[in-house]
């Protein structure tokens, strides 16, 4: 009879504990909402603006991470961050600016997904500006140090209107 209580007891203090343990993982564990995080997204996006803008690709070799994968439309895929920086320092001659605007943030807390549209401005021969619409993806990767670095930049030319 002895042994019949004490694992009764036993057996009613284990099922407390793995409902408490239960709720605490609930409570730790809130959903992920991507949103929260659009506006530092939309700050890191306008790094590549101010790098062309002022012709510092500096600026460019913390926004990528080191196995960063870049898929320029009509153009072989670039692997690596020293390769995806090299690119943008010939990409400086000849592009003024860029101007992206997101679509949409996905994913998760270390893994998101954005998708927009971008314009770039070019000079031409005329000394004039030509305006490339585009769209684009980059997804982003949550670094050991709190922020968020791309790796996969890809881009596709949008038909002129």
């Amino acid at each position: 009879m002895k042994k019949l209580i004490l694992s009764t007891i036993i057996l009613i203090v284990s099922i407390g504990c793995v409902e408490q343990d239960q709720t605490a993982v609930k409570q730790i564990e809130p959903p992920f909402n991507a949103s929260s995080l659009e506006s530092t997204i939309q700050e890191r996006g306008k790094i590549w603006s101010t790098a062309l803008t002022t012709k510092n690709v500096a600026l460019l070799e913390g926004l990528y991470a080191e196995n960063v994968h870049y898929l320029p439309d009509g153009e072989v895929a670039l692997n690596g961050r020293e390769e995806v920086v090299d690119y943008w320092k010939t990409s400086m001659d000849f592009i003024h600016d860029i101007q992206l605007t997101m679509e949409s943030l996905e994913g998760t807390k270390e893994l998101l997904y954005e998708t927009g549209t971008g314009i770039a401005l070019i000079p031409n021969a005329a000394k004039t500006i030509d305006t490339i619409n585009y769209k684009y993806v980059n997804v982003w990767k949550l670094q050991k140090n709190g922020s968020y670095q791309v790796v996969i930049d890809t881009f596709n030319d949008l038909p002129r209107p």
